[in-house]
């Protein structure tokens, strides 16, 4: 991974999520959320992700469970990288 990257590691219950018209949250939007805040931790990239999921889903109760992991490559400044 270069210095900056960012993966994220996901189950379907965050992409799955629905609205009250059932359209499911969707990987697009997953992606726009990393993609609009790559410059942040990993930490709050993760929070970003669980609120947006949240409130698409009008804070209703999970219906599937939810798991969000992001890796993040901070910089390449050690010998050897």
């Amino acid at each position: 991974m270069k210095p900056g990257s960012v993966l994220v590691l996901y189950t379907d219950g965050i992409f799955e999520r629905e609205n009250h018209e059932e359209e499911p949250f969707g990987i697009e939007r997953l992606k726009q959320i990393v993609k609009e805040n790559q410059e942040k931790t990993a930490e709050e990239i993760v929070g970003l992700i669980y609120k947006t999921a949240f409130e698409f889903g009008h804070q209703s109760k999970w219906e599937d469970d939810t798991t969000v992991v992001i890796l993040k490559r901070l910089s390449g400044d050690r010998e050897g990288e």
